[in-house]
Formats: structure tokens, C-alpha cells, sequence
């Protein structure tokens, strides 16, 4: 009897309502969906406290509606959700009328740095390619001292002068940066990350560059306006840097002396010109220490990927690796791809999205990261020509590519820890014997 009764108080004690607060915040940081955190925070007074932290860690608005009246009781002074706030992420709200929108969000803004408590923010995102405030960027800057990712956007004015001029402010700003974002599309921008490259390359560990210039109409012989680059001018070429790389590296000039990023384990680069500058970007980024590298729309890709096949550029602990790109007719970009594969090892997670390719990469490249790959997302299709349509997100209707069922064969059974697949299937039944009139889907 005495056994049954001490079985019977141990299983009464390992009721969810008995464990330690510490076991209890454990498993609510493991609840990922916002819904289900929002219906713990309506369970009890602890569990409000508990789940509030992970809740309100990532914030994401969309300003410059109706809805902004709700920002009101967000930034209540009672709400003590405010306090865990990290990670902040503005949108423009899809609304059909969009007359004042802006101003609009911009005042939103305003009242959102006011109100928010101070040296709680460790990342702010400014997301719409639109002009932000430069009052409420120095506002945000003097109120969150402690962020580790900075941006640098299109200002509606110049900024640089006032930093300069604030010796406390950059050492408030960027003694706790870790991450740089860099969105150039004009030269006040490109003139900005210079100033925030310099500050932060001792100890940068992520850069993001994504470039969003307007390309001169060929049709149009008037003066180009003074925002809008031509390429020629912008981009590296065969005798030497471009705008682009010698004004936000220009403390590293000349290149082929420069000490490279001591720190740099993330590279992700959007709509960069990679023909003549894949060199120099292998002289101020050691690629043989990042771990993630994503290349998204970057024109001559495949000049990078055969700079980093080479013994003195191959990354040795590169753990992701992401490439969307539309190759040209001889599929350069395509063959670079599958020997770089073939060299480096230890990928855990590959996303590959191309267009233009006459195949998928071979499945060789692929299995020799069968022991580590976790995440395998591999896209491709043809060029349709003339009965290509385009999607307003810029997707074509082209039909994808896929493997054959040996190369998806050998892949499941060379990629022992793969989580998660996504690709084309192949024009084959899962529970019939093979026809040729079997039906494409995809596999996640």
C-alpha cells in the first residue's frame, strides 16, 4: 500500500502546474506558433509571463492604415510584452488607396521609436524600397544603443554629416554590431555603407549587400538623372574596381593588400555584377572561414563559384550554401555549381533555384554531402523562349526539370540525415508501376 500511495504523489507531482518555472519556460520556448502563444498568455497570470518573452521577441508591423490606431494600446506603458521586444520589422500595409501612405507610416514610426522602451531593439528593419526618415533614424539610433544588426537604407536626406559629428553616438551605435545590412540604390547610399563598413569590419560576422539601382533607358538619349548609374560606371570591369566596390571598401584599398574581414562567417549578396569583381571580393572576404553564403540574381556567378574552386579560396566550413540564379545559354553558371559541389563538403543545408538550365545538378555533387545535408531545396526549369510568361512576383510558368528516379534514389539513400526536400517529382506513380503518363508534383 505504501508503494502505491508514494507512486501515486509522484505522478501527482508531474503535473504541468507543479514543475519548476524554469522547466515551464523551457517548454513554452519551444511553442513557435504566434496563435499558440497568444492562447498560453490567456491561460494564467504565470503563463502570461512566460510565453509574453518569445511572443513579442520578433515584431512585425505593417504601417500607413487604418490599423495603425492599434499601436496605441501595443505601446502601452502597461503592456509588459514591450520589454522583450528584439527584433523589429516595418511594412507598408496593402491597402488600395495609398495617397499619404507614407507620411502616414512615417508618423507610425515616429510613435513606435518614441514609445518603445530604450536598449531593448537588437535588429530594426526598414523593409519597403521607399525613403525612411532621417530624424526618426537618428531617433533610433540614440534610443537603442545595443543593437547587433544595423541597415543602411535610402535616407530622405543625408545622415553622414550628423554621425560624423557625434563621437558618442558611433560609439554607442556600432560597439555592439554584428550584422550589416547594405542596400545601396544611389550615391548618398553607397557614401553611408562606406562610413558603416569602416566602423564595423573588425568585427563583422554578417554582410548582406543588395543592390536596387535604376538602369539608364538606352532608348532614352535626354541626361540621365543624378541617382541613376550606368552599369559601365558601377560595376568592376576587366581594368579595374567599380563604384560599387571602391566606395563602400574603400578603407580596404588597394585591394590586393587589404586584410581581409577578420570575423566574416555570413555572406549574402543580391544583384551584384560577379564577372570582373569575383576576384576582389576574394580579397577582402577570407572565404576559407564563412560558413553561409547565398547569391541571389548576381550577373556572372559563376565567376565566384570557380574562384572559390580553387585551393586558396575553398571554404573549409561552409555549412550553407543558397544560389538563385537565371543562367545564360551555355549553363556557365550551372557547370561552376556542380564542381564546387564536387570540392567543398560538410553542406547542411542547399537551396538552388534556377532558370535557363537545360538540367538539374548532378546528383554526384549532392550525395558527397549525404552525411551532414539537413535541408536539400533544388529548383529548375528551361527556357520557354517567346511562350515564357513571367508572374508578377517575376517567376516564370516555365515546367520544371527532375531528376530521374535513379538520381532521387540516390539521393534519399545517400542523405541519411535530410530533414526536409524539396524538388520536382518525377513522371512517376507512388503506388502504381511507372507509365509514361504519370503525374509532375513536387515533394516537401
Amino acid at each position: 500500500m505504501g508503494d502505491k500511495s508514494a507512486a501515486g504523489n509522484m505522478a501527482r507531482r508531474l503535473e504541468f502546474s507543479d514543475l519548476e518555472t524554469e522547466i515551464k519556460a523551457a517548454i513554452v520556448e519551444k511553442v513557435l506558433r504566434p496563435t499558440d502563444l497568444k492562447s498560453l498568455c490567456l491561460v494564467n497570470k504565470q503563463l502570461h509571463e512566460l510565453a509574453v518573452k518569445p511572443l513579442y521577441r520578433n515584431v512585425s508591423l505593417d504601417l500607413g492604415s487604418g490599423h495603425d490606431s492599434r499601436l496605441a494600446s501595443f505601446l502601452s506603458p502597461k503592456n509588459i510584452g514591450l520589454k522583450h521586444v528584439r527584433q523589429v520589422r516595418l511594412y507598408l500595409a496593402n491597402i488600395r488607396d495609398r495617397c499619404n501612405q507614407k507620411r502616414q507610416a512615417d508618423f507610425a514610426t515616429q510613435m513606435l521609436l518614441e514609445f518603445l522602451p530604450e536598449d531593448v531593439l537588437e535588429e530594426f528593419s526598414w523593409c519597403p524600397w521607399e525613403s525612411f526618415p532621417a530624424e526618426s533614424l537618428k531617433l533610433l539610433y540614440s534610443r537603442q544603443r545595443r543593437m547587433k544588426w544595423l541597415e543602411v537604407m535610402s535616407l530622405d536626406r543625408d545622415v553622414l554629416p550628423d554621425l560624423k559629428q557625434n563621437p558618442k553616438l558611433q560609439n554607442d551605435l556600432f560597439s555592439n554590431a554584428r550584422k550589416l545590412a547594405l542596400y545601396p540604390e544611389n550615391r548618398q547610399t553607397l557614401e553611408l555603407s562606406r562610413f558603416f563598413v569602416e566602423k564595423t569590419s573588425d568585427r563583422l560576422e554578417e554582410l548582406i549587400v543588395h543592390c536596387n539601382f535604376d538602369s539608364p533607358d538606352p532608348r532614352d538619349h535626354a541626361p540621365s538623372p543624378p541617382n541613376v548609374i550606368d552599369p559601365r560606371e558601377l560595376n568592376d570591369s576587366a581594368t579595374g574596381p567599380g563604384l560599387l566596390t571602391r566606395t563602400v571598401f574603400a578603407g580596404m584599398l588597394p585591394f590586393d593588400r587589404c586584410t581581409p574581414f577578420p570575423k566574416l562567417k555570413s555572406l549574402r549578396l543580391h544583384r551584384i555584377s560577379l564577372r570582373y569583381s569575383a576576384d576582389t571580393w576574394c580579397q577582402f572576404v577570407n572565404f576559407h572561414d564563412i560558413e553561409q553564403l547565398r547569391i541571389y540574381n548576381c550577373p556572372g556567378a559563376d565567376s565566384l563559384l570557380g574562384q572559390l574552386s580553387r585551393a586558396n579560396h575553398l571554404p573549409k566550413q561552409l555549412k550553407a550554401l543558397e544560389i538563385q540564379h537565371k543562367d545564360n545559354a551555355e549553363n556557365e553558371c550551372l557547370l561552376a555549381l556542380e564542381g564546387f559541389l564536387c570540392l567543398v563538403s560538410g553542406l547542411q543545408d542547399l537551396v538552388i533555384d534556377m532558370e535557363n538550365i537545360k538540367t538539374l545538378p548532378n546528383a554526384a555533387g549532392i550525395v558527397r554531402h549525404g552525411k551532414t545535408l539537413e535541408l536539400l531545396n533544388v529548383h529548375g526549369s528551361q527556357d520557354c523562349g517567346l511562350l515564357a510568361t513571367t508572374t508578377p512576383s517575376g517567376d516564370t510558368d516555365a515546367e520544371e526539370l527532375v531528376w530521374n528516379i535513379d538520381e532521387i534514389s540516390k539521393i534519399c539513400k545517400s542523405c541519411t540525415k535530410l530533414e526536409q526536400l524539396s524538388c520536382a517529382w518525377p513522371q512517376t506513380s507512388l503506388v502504381r508501376s511507372p507509365t509514361p503518363s504519370g503525374r509532375r508534383g513536387r515533394m516537401r
